[in-house]
């Protein structure tokens, strides 16, 4: 990591941890996933459903989401403050590189993000001991599954939406950006009931889902390589000129 990129990710990261709104936003949805959204799904279950083969698969299932959707909720602010702000031009002018500055703020949404969503799967184990009445926790392999896909799926997303919010104008990065979650969504939405107990989580099955999370940040951080500052200027301008003609 080059000086740039560490004043970047520092600086991102002290306006990350001194904004309320981002530090409230995070809670809201580790506490909606974490906690509101499975008491409502899981209360209408019958105890003997709540096993350790569920919340395998239900934790398998929840670990790259969490990280993903925590990614997509905190990353598009803050690119597009200095993207459509009328920041980035000037930032241009300096000798801070854009790659040190996607890479910068790659790594503070990843920081922010990584612990808030590993908080949302804890307090989500929790809520079963509540219907259950008993310790329910999933197998130990799926440990691994969080520590692999959630940090590799967070940084997939951040990248995604960071990439496409530099070289595109706002709309069509919010277009891509929400096609990439919904993506990734039902994605792993989908993985859930093909889990068909604990012995169908292996580290097999983990490294695979590590292995999609890290192909798509490669792919996402070759593009990266390569954006153009004449680009991003041109859809910066055309962005804030279509804002200041909708007045």
């Amino acid at each position: 990591m080059d000086a740039q990129t560490k004043i970047v990710a520092r600086e991102e990261l002290r306006e990350m941890l001194n904004s309320r709104k981002t530090i409230l936003l995070a809670l809201f949805f580790t506490l909606w996933f974490g906690l509101i959204n499975p008491l409502m799904s899981i209360g209408s279950l019958s105890p003997d459903m709540i096993t350790e083969q569920f919340m395998t698969a239900q934790i398998f299932t929840m670990a790259p989401l969490m990280g993903g959707m925590m990614a997509y909720i905190l990353t598009s602010g803050v690119f597009q403050s200095e993207k459509f702000g009328g920041i980035m031009e000037s930032l241009l002018c300096t000798p801070l590189g854009l790659r040190s500055l996607w890479t910068g703020k790659l790594i503070a949404v990843t920081v922010i993000s990584v612990p808030f969503a590993m908080l949302a799967i804890g307090i989500y184990m929790m809520v079963p001991m509540i219907f259950a009445s008993k310790i329910v926790l999933p197998s130990a392999i799926i440990a691994l599954q969080i520590l692999l896909t959630t940090p590799l799926f967070t940084l997939a997303m951040a990248g995604i939406i960071g990439y496409t919010t530099l070289v595109m104008d706002m709309r069509a990065s919010s277009m891509v950006s929400m096609i990439a979650f919904f993506v990734m969504f039902f994605g792993s939405m989908a993985l859930g009931p093909a889990i068909i107990g604990e012995s169908a989580v292996n580290i097999s099955v983990i490294l695979v889902s590590a292995a999609v999370g890290l192909v798509a940040f490669l792919v996402i951080n070759q593009l990266a390589s390569r954006i153009d500052k004449e680009k991003v200027v041109l859809t910066s301008a055309s962005t804030i000129e279509a804002a200041k003609s909708r007045r």
